[in-house]
């Protein structure tokens, strides 16, 4: 009897533990029924991007950021030599200033031919002139007016050119397209630039957001303004909150350099994921001072309510 008692003695702490573990467990299983979420890892920090070029080739004679500078939209980035176009502009200016005044004079004995016209018209109707005289003069007009029509086009074409010169001058001035952050600099003063190089690369300065990749046998619970909750790998002791705004059309694998054939070979069935682009409540400006500098590429992990 005195060892039974001994045993249940014993016991008892083994029975408190088991029985306290129960009820977290217990507890555990109830908060996970009545709170469920959808969870991965495989997700990160993304912000808009601009890289920054220009569709004429030139010298660079100036870059006014370095990386890490944030730049307002509207702001120079980068200028290019404009030398040679200045003079082209000069030239054109000039070609314009005399085709302007060619019209003037071509004004001018376009109305002498048809005033001579409309005298030999009248003369010609109470038969004072021969039919060859009128058409002298008929003919004169008609010419003066083909003159005229030829130097109002070689006006047209003279503002052109001039246009198309202001307008090639302004992609000598490279500016930001949206408030960011200067993220790389791909070319230096003095370097030759071709159409199409990047020369900057931005990342908006505002806006974050997160993009998480989900199983496709998950994606099926997913919907838009779903809340969630985010932990930044960068910010351990930190936590955000976020909603649901797009889900994605189409796996990642589409979008892979090579995607996979499964009509060929051997086929092994791997579970594709879709991505969930997810909008952060809390600031994510850089020039917010209490704000975290949530950084492109930033891994994190996020938890969508269901």
């Amino acid at each position: 009897m005195e060892n039974d008692k001994k045993a249940k003695k014993n016991n008892k702490p083994f029975i408190a533990v088991a029985a306290a573990a129960a009820i977290v467990g217990l507890g555990f299983a109830a908060y996970i029924k009545l709170n469920p979420v959808l969870s991965t890892d495989n997700a990160m920090v993304e912000r808009p991007k601009a890289t920054l070029s220009t569709k004429m080739m030139g010298t660079i004679s100036s870059i006014a950021v370095k990386e890490g500078d944030i730049v307002k939209k509207g702001q120079t980035i980068a200028t290019l030599d404009d030398a040679e176009l200045a003079a082209q502009k000069k030239q054109a200016e000039a070609n314009l200033v005399v085709a302007r005044q060619s019209i003037g004079v071509s004004k001018v004995n376009l109305d002498r031919a048809n005033g001579d016209l409309d005298r030999a018209k009248r003369q010609y109707d109470h038969q004072i002139i021969s039919t060859e005289s009128y058409d002298h003069a008929l003919k004169a007009a008609e010419s003066a007016q083909q003159d005229f029509v030829l130097a109002s086009k070689k006006v047209e074409i003279a503002e052109a050119q001039v246009e198309l010169i202001d307008a090639t001058l302004k992609s000598t001035r490279v500016t930001a397209p949206i408030d960011g952050v200067v993220a790389r600099k791909w070319m230096s003063e003095g370097d030759l630039l071709s159409p199409g190089l990047p020369i900057v690369t931005l990342y908006d300065s505002h806006t974050a957001t997160v993009t998480a990749n989900f199983d496709e046998t998950k994606i099926g619970r997913i919907k838009i303004g779903q809340k969630v909750a985010i932990k930044i790998d960068a910010y351990p002791g930190a936590r955000f909150h976020g909603t649901v705004t797009e889900i994605g059309y189409s796996t990642g694998n589409q979008f892979s350099l090579i995607p996979v054939n499964n009509a060929a070979g051997n086929f092994t069935k791997v579970a594709q994921r879709i991505p969930v682009k997810i909008s952060i409540d809390e600031s994510t400006d850089f020039e917010d001072a209490a704000a975290h500098r949530l950084l492109p590429g930033l891994s994190a992990v996020v938890e969508v309510r269901l």
